[in-house]
């Protein structure tokens, strides 16, 4: 059971992650893998365009 329509139904939540240099050259092995697994073309050019080592 869910309560009736209000003005909460109506936004949209959006989220903002911060990611250091060195936070991101951990985890672009891992985006850039999924981003190609996925079909996600964007996402690898994304994270190449931010540079530093692959």
């Amino acid at each position: 059971m869910t309560s009736g329509v209000t003005v909460l139904s109506y936004l949209k939540a959006t989220s903002v992650a911060h990611l250091t240099a060195e936070g991101l050259a951990r985890v672009r092995p891992v985006i850039e893998r999924l981003g190609r697994y996925e079909e996600f073309p964007a996402h690898v050019l994304a994270v190449e365009a931010r540079g530093g080592p692959a």
